[in-house]
């Protein structure tokens, strides 16, 4: 490979030089690049995770299901969240309920509505 390498660039040491500089220049700036912005996009993803929280909860809260069943569907919400591991999350079994429940409709239709959100949202 040395043998072949030398044969190559044999006479072309100038050329050479200016390649490598080039190389070199366009992988700094990549480095710089990714130095300056992934701060940026790591904040970013962490408020738009908090943003995602609160329109959640508000999407909850604000729904006509029985207030004895907003907490626990809330928790059960933030369980599913948690244990994605930056995956999308289905949320809909946090919302499933006895179907002889009297807002079970309703626990289904704002499940679907915040697994839409969700969607979007990624």
């Amino acid at each position: 490979m040395t043998a072949l390498t030398e044969e190559a660039l044999a006479g072309h040491a100038h050329q050479v030089i200016r390649g490598g500089w080039t190389v070199a220049s366009r992988h700094a700036g990549i480095v710089f690049g990714l130095l300056v912005l992934t701060p940026v996009f790591t904040h970013e993803l962490a408020q738009n995770m908090t943003e995602a929280k609160g329109v959640g909860a508000a999407i909850v809260i604000d729904s006509p299901i029985e207030p004895v069943h907003r907490r626990s569907v809330a928790s059960a919400v933030l369980r599913e969240v948690d244990a994605t591991d930056g995956r999308l999350p289905d949320v809909r079994p946090a919302f499933a309920s006895d179907p002889t429940q009297p807002d079970s409709a309703e626990l289904t239709r704002v499940g679907a509505l915040l697994q839409d959100r969700l969607e979007r949202a990624f």
